[in-house]
């Protein structure tokens, strides 16, 4: 709807190990719920973030590592506030 958003990734990986042995692991990385109020956006899940001093990389946080589940409060449109 135009206020709440759901995604939902279910993610089956598989690997063979030295000894020839398939390991399976599950997640739900890229799921989320949010909700949007204004221009604010509140969300709940395991997506990507991007944060740091450089467009190209981040020393803090970047999409090397899988994503933590999360609470996080963020801007819906980067335009500035009316004065």
């Amino acid at each position: 709807t135009n206020r709440f958003a759901v995604n939902f990734s279910p993610n089956i990986q598989q690997a063979k190990d030295a000894n020839g042995h398939t390991h399976t692991s599950r997640n739900l990385d890229g799921s989320y719920i949010s909700a949007t109020q204004g221009n604010w956006v509140l969300s709940y899940g395991k997506q990507e973030r991007w944060f740091g001093p450089m467009w190209d990389s981040s020393l803090s946080l970047s999409n090397n590592a899988r994503p933590i589940t999360a609470l996080s409060l963020s801007r819906h449109s980067a335009q500035p506030l009316p004065l």
